[in-house]
């Protein structure tokens, strides 16, 4: 049952499936849910069940076929914009080093831009990293660099699909103090 959503990221009565000529296959039929705003929340299950589908739903790089879905009472088609999703897939520039890939799409004209970037540099534990590019870095500083971009853009509801796989244990602990 859905409940008062003023705050929150809700669900009502979605229905989304894939369809192509030869298969069908139903992810959400008639989803009802709250996510209660401020909350760290996962989503689990098997490979295949739709959380990525989900999530790109929230962001709206997919369209459900019927329903609903808020945040902070407003439709998300509405603010794509305050809401980043950092896929499994980790998009970087190849020609760009890790300063220009955490910076890439961000209004670099603030005063406090260098600042704001040396702290989520230092944030996500790649100091000393920023002149290399992607080829010399490890998959796990590699996802590193897209939450740290991620996190540049404050985003009112951040997203993230499986970010931790391709951390070793200790960078969990570091990326997970930090979110």
């Amino acid at each position: 049952m859905i409940r008062d959503c003023k705050n929150d990221l809700c669900f009502k009565d979605i229905y989304f499936s894939y369809n192509d000529i030869q298969n069908r296959k139903e992810i959400c039929n008639n989803l009802n849910l709250t996510v209660k705003k401020g909350n760290f929340t996962s989503i689990i299950g098997p490979s295949g069940s739709g959380k990525t589908s989900l999530l790109k739903m929230i962001s709206g790089l997919i369209n459900f076929t019927k329903g609903q879905i808020t945040f902070e009472n407003k439709k998300i088609s509405e603010i794509f914009h305050e809401i980043t999703l950092v896929q499994q897939n980790i998009a970087l520039m190849p020609w760009l080093n890790v300063y220009q890939n955490i910076a890439l799409g961000k209004n670099n004209s603030n005063k406090n831009f260098h600042i704001e970037m040396t702290r989520v540099i230092k944030d996500v534990g790649l100091e000393g990293f920023a002149n290399l590019f992607p080829y010399q870095l490890s998959g796990g500083m590699l996802q590193r660099v897209a939450i740290a971009r991620a996190l540049l853009f404050k985003p009112r509801l951040l997203l993230l699909d499986e970010p931790f796989a391709a951390l070793d244990n200790l960078s969990r602990e570091i990326i997970g103090t930090e979110l």
